[in-house]
C-alpha cells in the first residue's frame, strides 16, 4: 500500500481507512518490537502520556503524505522509517 503526493489526510487519518488500519499495523509491530519497548510503551500509554497513539499514526501519515509530496514519487508504508517517526 502507497501514500500519493495527491493523498487526502483528511481522508486516510480516518481510524476506518485501510491506510490508517495500515500504518497502526505497523505502529503496533513497532510498539512490540522496539528496544527498549517498555520506555516507548510508557510513552504512548502511561498516564503521563505525551502523544496517543492515535496521533502517532495521523503523524506518521502526515510524515508520509509530506515526503510523497517533496519528492513527488509515491511513500510505500512497508517500507517507511517508522522508528523515525514513533521514538
Amino acid at each position: 500500500m502507497n501514500i500519493y503526493p495527491n493523498t487526502n489526510y483528511s481522508e486516510v487519518s480516518r481510524v476506518d481507512h485501510p491506510i490508517f488500519q495500515a500504518v497502526e499495523n505497523e505502529f503496533n509491530n513497532w510498539i512490540d518490537n522496539s528496544n527498549p519497548a517498555l520506555e516507548y510503551h510508557e510513552q504512548y500509554f502511561s498516564d503521563e502520556a505525551i502523544y496517543s497513539k492515535k496521533q502517532a499514526i495521523q503523524g506518521a501519515i502526515s510524515e508520509m503524505i509530506d515526503e510523497a509530496q517533496e519528492t513527488g514519487a509515491p511513500v510505500k508504508i512497508s517500507s517507511f522509517d517508522f522508528d523515525a517517526v514513533f521514538s
